[in-house]
């Protein structure tokens, strides 16, 4: 395929223009007979200059690459030095418009130059060049396979994940991600633009497209995500991820934090669905409530016997997307599991000695009962006895 640059009308010679933005098409096949395909348009604006004069009006202009996305790719991140961060979040951006498919087979081959370039750079402040030293490779090679003129083969990319210390998966396939689509404040309740109140610990959609990474340790098909966008709750910018599911009752969720969906039944909205995310608590005699996660939250409890429940999914992890490795991911995800299943036992505890504290309840209850019991029973009997002597 062609490599082409195009300008919808030449830029103002003499006159420094401003990036405004990245309009990216990317098309990636891996296999199929089409070619892959990348179109980028980056839309700059320019003081407008008459006569040498400057005037505060701007004149935009667009400037389009297109061809094999790997060239195209490279002539952007080459070019770039203030917005080289803004160009990969555009890019990646674009690999996710085609999310959808990963459903069907996720593990979608990388352009592993592509991905090699951005570990290195990472890694190494030297760039390629220090990375051939201390890798002991020839950097004309490594420069040949970063240029996508030389593939890179399985063997040889395993070899360099030993040296960028990552996963060779993290060079051969594009990161398992999945759409985040809702949100959730333990700490505060909320509304939207329809002034439809969120109460703290109910979910609410985004009304923006948002993908996040999924560890591979917990990726499946129907692995889903929410976010908690809580200030002042140590979950703040946490993703919750869990797998979808039917199950209104599964087993072993007491005491550990689920998404929980509740039918809801009114005049305006019959019949929908209303999502929570909180601690399963089963309580005595069957009845269920939803305890908000967050230990400085003002109300212990998000709802108090829940009624009508829909689903129930635990969470299976919750990771911090600022942590990008993913042996840090999965560290967290280790820790979750210790931090849940210490909840779980001091939960159990919490519960036991709500049992005895009943059963103490109820044996003084029932002491109190007896007396006054008895003392109906003297009062009735010492009636009668003055009854008799009357």
């Amino acid at each position: 395929m062609k490599f082409s640059i195009k300008w919808n009308k030449a830029p103002p010679s003499g006159i420094a223009g401003k990036l405004e933005y990245f309009d990216i098409e990317l098309r990636q096949n891996y296999g199929l007979l089409e070619d892959d395909y990348a179109q980028v348009k980056s839309h700059f604006s320019y003081q407008t200059v008459k006569k040498g004069k400057f005037f505060p009006e701007t004149e935009t202009r667009v400037r389009t690459v297109s061809g094999n996305p790997k060239e195209v790719y490279d002539y952007h991140y080459e070019r770039a030095s203030a917005s080289r961060g803004m160009f990969e979040r555009a890019w990646q951006v674009a690999k996710n418009k085609n999310l959808d498919s990963l459903t069907v087979f996720p593990f979608k081959q990388a352009y592993t130059s592509e991905k090699l370039q951005h570990e290195i750079n990472n890694t190494f402040y030297g760039g390629a060049r220090e990375f051939a030293e201390k890798s002991k490779k020839d950097y004309s090679n490594i420069h040949k396979e970063l240029k996508g003129k030389r593939k890179i083969s399985l063997n040889q990319a395993i070899e360099y994940s030993k040296f960028l210390n990552c996963d060779p998966a993290k060079l051969l396939f594009e990161d398992l991600q999945t759409k985040v689509w809702a949100d959730v404040d333990f700490i505060h309740p909320r509304s939207n633009a329809n002034e439809v109140l969120y109460p703290a610990g109910q979910l609410k959609f985004l009304n923006e497209d948002k993908f996040t990474k999924v560890p591979r340790d917990i990726w499946r098909p129907l692995i889903r995500c929410v976010t908690v966008r809580s200030k002042g709750s140590f979950l703040d910018r946490h993703n919750l991820f869990y797998y979808k599911s039917k199950d209104k009752s599964p087993p072993n969720c007491h005491g550990k934090l689920c998404l929980i969906g509740i039918n809801v039944f009114d005049d305006v909205m019959p019949d929908y669905v209303s999502y929570f995310v909180g601690i399963y608590e089963e309580g005595l005699g069957g009845k269920i409530n939803i305890a908000n996660p967050d230990p400085f939250a003002k109300n212990k409890y998000i709802l108090i016997d829940v009624q009508n429940i829909e689903v129930v999914a635990p969470i299976v992890a919750v990771v911090n997307p600022m942590l990008a490795d993913d042996t840090d991911v999965k560290n967290q995800i280790e820790d979750y599991k210790r931090i849940k299943e210490d909840e779980v036992k001091e939960m159990q505890m919490i519960i036991k000695k709500h049992e005895e504290l009943q059963k103490d309840q109820e044996k003084k209850l029932k002491q109190i009962q007896d007396e006054l019991y008895n003392k109906i029973k003297e009062t009735e009997a010492r009636l009668d006895s003055e009854k008799k002597r009357a």
